[in-house]
């Protein structure tokens, strides 16, 4: 993706360039200059069918990017999913409680997702920033996954540093699949809970 993104500014500048010239040179003396205005035309008639096929090729690629950043995306939230309903439960008043000891976070289940997350950022890191699509949020999907490494890291001192509390709010606000739908464009009203409570 970044070589066609260099090639589109490339053969951009030199269809310019070499048209300019080519008028500028028609307009002083055609007769004079005409082995050379050739040459440019044959210039600029490349340059611009190279650059037609560079802006193609770039949108292709970038469509299989997205394609595949959603298909690993999503991986992410089914197995976030995964582990919040395998430990919800019904309150007395009917509502979701989700309660995860941080033991139980250390040893299985944070550790289960952080591969994906892992994945996500360092695809991403292949390729250049993009621009805005209306297919996914990748700004946001990035610092999701760089919350849930960071929670890792946190939970990972924890084991060291029995004195280290971990805030309720912190946790909520990774395992908040309702985010993370908004973030891939999903529509899941079966992510959302009232409340998640955790017991150190």
């Amino acid at each position: 993706m970044k070589m066609y993104k260099k090639l589109i500014w490339i053969t951009f500048f030199t269809s310019i360039i070499s048209f300019a010239v080519a008028l500028a040179l028609q307009c002083i003396s055609s007769d004079v200059f005409c082995f050379y205005i050739d040459v440019l035309i044959g210039v600029f008639s490349s340059s611009l069918l190279l650059l037609t096929s560079s802006v193609v090729g770039y949108n292709i690629e970038k469509d299989q990017f997205i394609l595949e950043l959603k298909a690993k995306a999503n991986s992410l939230r089914l197995m976030m999913k995964k582990t919040t309903t395998a430990h919800t439960k019904k309150d007395k008043v009917g509502n979701n409680i989700c309660t995860i000891t941080v033991d139980e976070l250390f040893k299985k289940d944070l550790f289960e997702i952080m591969p994906y997350s892992i994945g996500i950022i360092e695809y991403l890191n292949k390729w250049p920033k993009l621009m805005k699509t209306d297919k996914i949020d990748i700004e946001a999907l990035e610092k999701t996954c760089k919350d849930i490494n960071t929670l890792a890291e946190l939970i990972c001192e924890m084991q060291v540093d029995k004195s280290i509390r971990l805030p309720a709010q912190r946790i909520e606000s990774v395992f908040d699949l309702s985010s993370l739908n908004h973030i891939l464009k999903i529509n899941d009203k079966t992510s959302k809970r009232e409340y998640i409570s955790w017991t150190v």
